[in-house]
């Protein structure tokens, strides 16, 4: 017998408590309470704003592929999986960043350790650094990026991130003199966000 599909929710295929498409025109998309898995290129190119309720548990690695525009990331205070910080979709217990976007600064207090696989990739026009307190970046987690230059604090490529983790974008190595710190360089684009945990 075939999934049943749910439509009802303004536009979102759901199946079994998975978000598996958005047919809606929304730029600023809420993911219904309820849901609780994002499947894979669920979230369309032309999402600028994404909510995600307490309920998501599981969010697939290429969920975001398609999320070109991606602007905003904002996770409910009481997931309990996942948070929301500098604009970031954070898994609590690996210390790992899912998704980012250009507007996001990469915490370099000791809470994310691991940049995943694409979690900034398709990224467009922007300058990010990287701290040593990470420790970890997986494949192309920064992969087919247009002009993204990487500010990065370490003096060669640490033996936990990937080998294709950059994807060729500008790299900046023992990069230290930034004022402010990491958001420093970003504060151009705007991108100051409160703290959701």
């Amino acid at each position: 017998m075939a999934e049943q599909a749910d439509y009802t929710y303004d536009g979102f295929l759901i199946v079994d408590g998975k978000l598996i498409d958005y047919k809606g025109k929304e730029k600023d998309l809420v993911v219904p309470d309820g849901v609780k898995k994002i499947g894979k290129y669920a979230i369309p190119h032309s999402t600028e704003k994404l909510y995600l309720p307490e309920s998501v548990e599981e969010i697939d690695p290429f969920a975001f592929s398609n999320a070109w525009d991606m602007q905003v990331l904002l996770v409910a205070e009481g997931n309990p999986r996942f948070y929301s910080r500098d604009n970031c979709i954070i898994e609590r217990a690996s210390k790992k960043i899912i998704k980012g976007t250009r507007l996001s600064v990469i915490p370099h207090d000791g809470s994310v350790t691991t940049i995943g696989t694409g979690a900034f990739s398709d990224l467009d026009t922007c300058k990010m650094c990287i701290r040593n307190c990470i420790t970890t970046i997986e494949s192309r987690a920064f992969g087919y990026g247009t002009d993204v230059t990487l500010y990065i604090e370490a003096k060669e490529k640490p033996a936990g991130w990937a080998d294709d983790w950059d994807d060729g974008c500008g790299l900046l190595w023992e990069e230290t003199d930034w004022e402010g710190g990491c958001s420093g360089l970003l504060l151009e684009w705007g991108a100051e966000f409160e703290d959701d945990d």
